[in-house]
């Protein structure tokens, strides 16, 4: 684990652009390979046992971490990672993205990437303005630092490489910060973890400051208009509208009333940067 881990940091410190030096990066990946893939007997065929323990779940997490860390370096345990799919159900929600993570750069038109995919996807609790990882596990995963904002990070780091079109994505940027009791997260474990994880996500869809105008008609009448500008006092300003329900309730009865169809509500961004979230409530 405590090598998996280092290998992660120091491949996003090379990425960076900062001197790792390449033998340290050769001689972990080689001990992880080994740590997951048996030795060829002499004939030249694989054993049935693998390094790591058969049916040991805390073991086959650390293999799923260790996997992850290897695809960072461009490398792959062929045999560890169909093994663990195979054996998937017994994963966490965060292992399963690692494995997915890796397999995702190994072979990304694989079927079993999109089946993972789903899921993960489907191990979500979706509320109407966030979402997080549901995890189902009996049993303490104290030794892998587990926590549940730890799962929502590693997850939503997953889904932002295999399905950054996803639109939950979003909601468990939302649900993952809702995590933090105060300014930050509880440990350096989900602060290291979310803080990545929000960062990727900030590159992805927040690198252009916003320069746009939001506004909303309700049919031909118009609702709000709203002017958001960068500046360097406000890299990401923001702003509140509130609409009375009764604006657009009132529309909806009198079309219904009249015999007519449901007036629809039309959002729309002028400029560049990403349009801000828009939340209702009754």
């Amino acid at each position: 684990y405590a090598t998996a881990y280092a290998l992660w940091v120091l491949a996003q410190v090379e990425q960076a652009g900062y001197a790792v030096p390449a033998e340290a990066l050769k001689r972990a990946g080689d001990y992880l390979y080994h740590q997951l893939e048996p030795k060829p007997d002499a004939d030249g065929s694989s054993p049935e046992i693998l390094p790591f323990a058969p049916g040991d779940p805390l073991d086959s997490m650390r293999a799923a971490i260790a996997l992850h860390a290897l695809s960072q370096l461009h490398r792959t345990a062929p045999v560890a990672m169909e093994r663990l799919y195979r054996d998937r159900s017994q994963l966490p929600m965060f292992a399963r993205a690692f494995l997915l993570l890796a397999m995702h750069r190994t072979a990304p038109s694989d079927p079993k990437v999109a089946a993972l995919t789903e899921e993960l996807l489907g191990n979500l609790a979706e509320q109407q303005g966030t979402a997080q990882v549901v995890e189902r596990i009996s049993y303490s995963l104290d030794s892998l630092f587990h926590s549940d904002a730890r799962s929502d990070a590693i997850v939503l780091l997953a889904l932002l490489e295999v399905r950054a079109d996803h639109p939950i994505i979003p909601k468990l940027v939302r649900g993952l910060l809702d995590r933090r009791p105060g300014a930050a997260w509880r440990n350096t474990q989900e602060n290291a973890y979310a803080l990545f994880a929000l960062a990727q996500y900030s590159q992805r869809f927040e690198s252009q400051p916003p320069a746009l105008v939001t506004q909303a008609w309700m049919g031909q009448r118009s609702l709000f208009s709203v002017k958001l500008m960068a500046s360097e006092e406000s890299p990401h300003p923001a702003a509140s509208v509130d609409v009375p329900i009764a604006q657009l309730l009132l529309p909806q009865a009198q079309a219904k009333g009249a015999g007519q169809d449901a007036v629809p509500i039309i959002l729309q961004r002028t400029g560049s940067g990403r349009m801000p979230r828009i939340e209702h409530a009754a």
